[in-house]
This record gives structure tokens, C-alpha cells and sequence, in this order.
């Protein structure tokens, strides 16, 4: 993390502090036990390392069913929020159901989840589950899977823009470059057609 934070500091611009995200897969968990508030310590720990960036830590834990990581998670961003870190956790696993999304929000089981497009069913129940995350005052994350096609992740920053998700993957692919342009590419394309749009209807207006 404190890498990734000082070649953020050296390469970026003047005032650039994005979102550092990690996928752990519950490999905090499995390497210091299942304890949320030894989990909260650590992430805490490391957060307190790069001041002045907010960081998100998905799937710090795999607690063994649904409900178990909706109480344990829970737990741990009760944590996080009452000593005001800058840390997040965002849900992954065991979060796959429109209503496992639900669940999570309701009970302020994490700061943002991942929503899997694949998992929840279709595009009509990922825009359905950006809107819980919002009602709920959780982060919407519209992700899904490395093994996607190039069609769904543009279906799918159509979902993002129109439902004003907070985050999306770049997918498909376990590469940077490949992802990156092809969500990228679409976002641009979609925001172009919007701005053109819009210029016209003020034109006539």
C-alpha cells in the first residue's frame, strides 16, 4: 500500500489522490484470524500509513456463510467509522444475490459493494442493485468477472453512467490495458453522445 501510494505521489499530478483499492481475498483474514476487531486494527494500521488517501480493502475476510460476514463485516466498519479511518471495506463474496446486496446494505455490512453483473441475473438487476446500494447510503461498485465479454462491460458502463454508480471494473481480462480501453473507450463514447445531446436541446431551446 505505502508503494502504490509514493508512485501515485511521483508519477501523478500535483494534488492527485485516487482511491487505493486492494483485493485481498480474505487473506487478512486467513493470515491473522477471524477476529473483526484484530481485522479492523490492521486495516486501520495500514491506512494510518498513506494519510491523505482513502483506501479501499475488499474482502478482508471469508467468514464461512452469508450471515456470518454480514455480522462480522458489520462489526468491522462500525470499527472503522467510529475511529473516523479512512479505510473502507467493499463486499465480494458472499455478496452475489440482488438480495444478498440487500442484506448488506440494510444492515451497514460494508462501506461498498461489489456488484457482480453475472450473479445478480441481468442489466435490469445490476441498475436494481446500484439503486439499493444508494437508498441505502452504500457505494455501488458495478464489477462482475475477468471472464466477461467485450459487450457486457460496455452494457455495463451504460448501467454505470445512467444509475451513477460509484465505481466500475475494468474488464474483461486480467490485463490493465485490454480492460481499461475497452471500458474506458465506451465511457468516452456514451459522455460524447450526452454532451452532443445536450448542446442540441439548448440550441433548440
Amino acid at each position: 500500500v505505502k508503494w502504490v501510494a509514493a508512485r501515485t505521489r511521483e508519477i501523478g499530478r500535483p494534488g492527485y489522490h485516487p482511491v487505493l483499492h486492494f483485493d485481498v481475498y480474505g487473506w487478512i483474514g486467513q493470515e491473522i484470524g477471524l477476529e473483526p476487531k484484530r481485522i479492523a486494527d490492521f486495516i486501520c494500521k495500514v491506512a494510518d500509513t498513506v494519510p491523505g488517501f482513502t483506501l479501499n480493502i475488499e474482502s478482508p475476510a471469508d467468514f464461512g456463510s452469508t450471515q456470518a460476514q454480514i455480522e462480522n463485516y458489520a462489526k468491522i466498519v462500525s470499527i472503522l467509522d467510529d475511529r473516523g479511518s479512512s479505510a473502507r471495506i467493499v463486499v465480494d463474496e458472499r455478496c452475489n444475490t440482488l438480495e444478498d446486496i440487500k442484506l448488506f446494505a440494510e444492515a451497514r455490512a460494508t462501506h461498498v459493494v461489489q456488484i457482480k453483473t453475472p450473479d445478480v441475473g441481468s442489466i435490469a438487476d445490476t441498475a436494481r442493485a446500484v439503486l439499493i446500494c444508494k437508498e441505502n447510503k452504500v457505494g455501488a461498485y458495478v464489477g462482475g468477472s475477468c471472464t466477461e465479454t467485450d459487450l457486457s462491460a460496455q452494457a455495463s458502463v451504460h448501467v454505470s453512467v445512467a444509475t451513477q454508480a460509484d465505481m466500475m471494473l475494468a474488464k474483461p481480462g486480467m490485463g490493465v490495458d485490454e480492460a481499461f480501453s475497452i471500458v474506458g473507450n465506451e465511457q468516452n463514447r456514451l459522455l460524447a453522445i450526452m454532451n452532443r445531446r445536450r448542446a442540441q436541446n439548448e440550441n433548440i431551446g
